[in-house]
Order: C-alpha cells, then structure tokens, then sequence
C-alpha cells in the first residue's frame, strides 16, 4: 500500500522543479526537450511510474500558476477554474497541437502557427477572449 499523500507530495515538487537531485535528474532525463510529463507516455523507473499515476488527480485538486508556462498544457489542463478547450469550444476545433504548452504558444508569433486558418468568426471572437485570459494569467 502506498502513501498517496507522499506520493502527491513528489508531484508538487517535481511539477515546481524544486532544486533536488532526483527532481533534476528526471527532468534532464526524460523531459529535457520541454515535454509535459501528463502529455506523454509514462517513461522511467518503476517508481517514478507509480508517482505519475497521481498526476491526473494531482493535477485536479492542485491550483496551477503559470510561471513560465513549460509545465502547463495550455488546452489540457486548468486554467483559471476550468478548461480552456471546453471553455473555447469553437477555438479549440482550429488548434493544430492540443498537448501544447503555455510557453510554446506564446513563443509561435502568429496564429496561423498554433491555429488551423483561415478562422470562423466565431473562433476569431473566442481567440480574442483566450488573449485577454493569457494577459491576465
């Protein structure tokens, strides 16, 4: 039987890579390439994989702040009490990488670099709505 607590415990200072050995030498292990662990396969000890288990409820009862957005999926996971795909439904149908972190989509210069164009009107008012929710995270 396993502690879960303690097991939540190393998704919070892993996800908040905290300067801990075994903390950095997994993310310059497997995630090194600016992956999101909760996007990929689990990969790793048996150990790590039973800690990764917990992501998703991990990920559920953990508030995220965005720092500097390498850890946080963008359409994926919550964003400010929800999810951002459910939240922009028409948008979310345009968007060429669902797994695609906040950092990576502030670093693509125009829209046609993360959004199938040309855009719907509709999506086209959802897009201003997602900028105005990226300002304000």
């Amino acid at each position: 039987m396993q502690n879960e607590a303690l097991l939540l415990k190393h998704l919070h200072k892993f996800y908040n890579k905290h300067d801990i050995p075994w903390i950095n030498l997994i993310w310059n292990t497997h995630y090194n390439a600016g992956q999101i662990l909760h996007a990929l396969v689990e990969k790793g000890s048996f150990w790590w994989k039973d800690i990764l288990r917990f992501s998703d409820h991990f990920r559920g009862i953990a508030a995220a702040t965005a720092g500097n957005g390498s850890t946080i999926l963008l359409w994926q996971d919550v964003c400010n009490g929800s999810y951002l795909k459910e939240e922009l439904p028409r948008l979310f149908s345009f968007v060429r990488n669902d797994n695609i972190s906040l950092q990576q989509f502030l670093h693509n210069p125009t829209p046609h670099d993360n959004f199938h164009v040309p855009l719907s009107m509709q999506a086209l008012e959802e897009l201003q709505v997602l900028q105005t929710t990226i300002t304000q995270i």
